[in-house]
């Protein structure tokens, strides 16, 4: 799970490099997301109804927040 963390924040920290970073930084919220999906990918570990709620919220939030922010 580590590993995973650390790619989801190394991917972020590219982002950050090739943007601005006052635009990049509502996807520090994503890297939960990304953490997770990136276990499920490489695990096949299970998601509940809460966690893809969750997720869903999060995703529409920095959606929202990077269109209209």
């Amino acid at each position: 799970m580590i590993v995973l963390s650390i790619g989801a924040v190394a991917l972020l920290m590219y982002l950050i490099k090739m943007g601005d970073s006052s635009s990049v930084a509502s996807l520090l919220f994503l890297v939960p997301v990304v953490a997770f999906a990136m276990t499920w990918i490489s695990f096949g570990e299970a998601m509940n109804a809460v966690q893809i709620m969750g997720g869903l919220i999060v995703v529409a939030s920095v959606a929202l927040s990077s269109k209209f922010g």
